[in-house]
């Protein structure tokens, strides 16, 4: 079930999607590896990119209850905007006075009444029906804290456990900063669902659990695939393969220190077996350590096809998240969310590809999950609509990067 405070947050999300600007909901920075220490939530997270592949965030408080002390959560936000590096804060609460307003606004928070909200939603053509993606959280939402208990038990399936710990990569590990250790560790986790489905496939909970965060994982994919492009835009096109490649080998590490490492380990080792007179197996290559992955080749290609689109790639995370969540009927009638996602379809379909063809996850780990999960909730509760599962929203496999 959902709460007051999860549908205000469900609009704000609406609010920028309607506008064809990817945002999402109820991300949680962890400042340890463990998820033992998670600093806060951010309710609504707004990622805008320009052509030049730059990032631009905003983020959203939203509080239903009327005992709400505005100064402590201004005062708040500004903290949390640092840590974001957003450039913009929103607090909507259901009523405040003017004099905190002001104070708000000279801490660089915006803040705004319900209905001031329902203002804006009215001049954006927004229905009360109409919930684009999974700002649906009353059909998303239910879904997604089962499959997380059902992770967390100690009977639990391993396709469970995996589905608890992908989300939790989702909403927690992958947004807040890229990293390549991150895009490799993301790669991983695609290949272990892919393999674990195929072990799990009798299994409909599993299936439509599996195919939620497989899609959640390729919007998480896109966003890293425009920062690679951000990145790399400074790269010498000659040796923007070759850097690639390093990065798929060592992640963040510095290349040279990081071999330097592997070598003298092996050295030692050697040494402390001659000593013993043992020699090394003929089998320890170490030159095995370090080649690129099958799928090094077909992912440059695509940063490639990336950077010379620049104006629809932005679009990418967008398009990727209707495309796999979204409602044919719904993004029709949202205009700005209908051209941002025409416009960068093509390069979604290419990415979907790509995940299917080099990275070998199985087709339909990548189908959208929306009318399972409305048959599984008896109906659509926010909206009558249909997945988008027509034909022009399968992959096409000859994608061009071979």
């Amino acid at each position: 079930m959902t709460n007051a405070g999860m549908d205000l947050e469900a609009r704000v999300q609406r609010l920028f999607l309607a506008q064809g600007i990817f945002a999402e909901r109820s991300l949680l920075p962890a400042i340890d590896g463990k998820h033992k220490l998670l600093a806060t939530d951010i309710d609504v997270l707004v990622s805008e990119y320009s052509s030049g592949f730059h990032l631009t965030r905003r983020h959203a408080e939203c509080k239903s209850g009327r005992r709400i002390r505005i100064l402590d959560r201004v005062l708040w936000l500004s903290g949390v905007r640092t840590m974001l590096g957003a450039d913009a804060s929103y607090l909507v609460l259901t009523t405040f006075n003017e004099d905190a307003a002001d104070f708000a606004r000279n801490m660089g928070v915006n803040v705004m009444t319900v209905r001031q909200l329902s203002t804006w939603e009215s001049a954006l053509g927004i229905s009360e029906n109409q919930w684009p993606n999974r700002s649906n959280v009353k059909l998303f939402e239910p879904n997604k804290r089962l499959w997380l208990d059902l992770g967390k038990k100690e009977n639990a399936l391993n396709v469970d456990k995996f589905v608890r710990h992908a989300i939790q990569f989702v909403e927690i590990d992958s947004w807040h900063v890229f990293g390549y250790r991150l895009l490799n560790r993301l790669f991983r986790i695609l290949k272990g669902l892919s393999d674990l489905s195929r072990d799990s496939a009798s299994s409909i909970s599993n299936n439509v659990s599996s195919r939620y965060v497989t899609s959640a994982l390729l919007v998480r994919l896109s966003q890293y695939l425009l920062a690679m492009c951000h990145d790399v835009s400074c790269v010498p096109v000659s040796d923007l393969h070759s850097y690639l490649q390093s990065r798929l080998i060592f992640g963040d590490q510095d290349a040279i220190r990081a071999r330097g490492l592997v070598d003298n380990t092996a050295r030692w080792i050697s040494h402390a077996l001659k000593d013993r007179n043992i020699a090394m197996p003929i089998e320890v290559d170490l030159d095995r350590l370090f080649q690129p992955p099958k799928y090094a080749d077909s992912l440059t290609s695509l940063i490639q096809m990336l950077l010379m689109s620049p104006i629809e790639a932005r679009y990418l995370p967008l398009a990727i998240d209707t495309m796999q969540f979204g409602s044919e009927g719904e993004t029709e009638q949202l205009i700005r969310l209908r051209a941002a996602y025409r416009a960068a379809l093509d390069i979604a379909l290419r990415v979907k590809g790509f995940a299917i063809a080099s990275l070998g996850i199985e087709p339909s780990l990548l189908t959208p999950v929306r009318k399972e999960l409305a048959v599984l909730s008896g109906g659509e509760q926010f909206s009558q609509t249909s997945g988008m599962e027509s034909s022009s929203s399968q992959p096409n496999l000859d994608f061009g990067l071979s």
